[in-house]
């Protein structure tokens, strides 16, 4: 939920400005979804950050990630699955690209974000420091690819029922119908918990929880 966050815009093209740096003084986690150094002329780079904020967390998220030849370029999910083979893979004739019924690698690499963060702010408070973590959609097409697949054809039991993967949530506007979350956790399936149904405004949090994680979404 993003009852506990805030987002920040940096001004592009420009020298870095004393507002780029503000919201990150108070912050537990920086999120962000720019390419590799593209926010080192905003003073927000690794090194930048860590002398200037110790102790925080940054996670990182781009396309094809910080080494080879193409840890410069911008991507998206789409254009990652067919540079990776996952386009092939899913082609329906072997000779005509396919893709994923859902935008798999932001969902996946969304995910493994979330738990880098906490990870990493076990870590620091364990043992100190400013932690970085990076991750990469492409990297997690390269684990995507390595999985076993199922031969099987024939779909489980209410897949092709629709209402088998919706969830009806209490809101302040009322009822509303949602997606189930994907995934099991030791064997039990996902689903959302009473913060989901009832988020709090951020007036509400204790100060101390208030604006405690930024997220930087824009791609550069």
């Amino acid at each position: 939920m993003n009852a506990a966050n805030c987002s920040g815009v940096l001004p592009t093209g420009s020298a870095p400005r004393p507002e780029s740096f503000s919201r990150t003084s108070g912050a537990d986690v920086l999120v962000h979804g720019y390419r590799p150094h593209a926010l080192d002329r905003f003073g927000l780079g690794p090194q930048a950050l860590a002398e200037r904020h110790p102790g925080l967390v940054v996670v990182s998220l781009s396309a094809w990630g910080r080494r080879g030849p193409w840890g410069g370029r911008r991507g998206f999910d789409s254009i990652v699955q067919a540079a990776s083979g996952i386009a092939m893979a899913e082609s329906p004739d072997g000779e005509r690209p396919g893709a994923l019924p859902c935008q798999l690698l932001d969902h996946g690499t969304g995910y493994l974000c979330a738990a880098a963060a906490l990870q990493a702010l076990a870590r620091q408070s364990a043992r100190g420091g400013t932690q970085f973590r990076e991750l990469s959609l492409a990297r997690t097409a390269h684990w995507l690819l390595g999985q076993p697949r199922e031969t099987a054809q024939t779909p489980p039991p209410g897949d092709g029922d629709e209402q088998t993967w919706l969830t009806t949530l209490d809101s302040a506007a009322g009822p509303v119908t949602t997606v189930l979350p994907p995934g099991q956790l030791d064997d039990e399936p996902l689903t959302w918990g009473p913060a989901a149904q009832a988020e709090l405004p951020l007036t509400e949090f204790p100060p101390a929880l208030q604006n405690r994680a930024l997220i930087v979404p824009a791609v550069v």
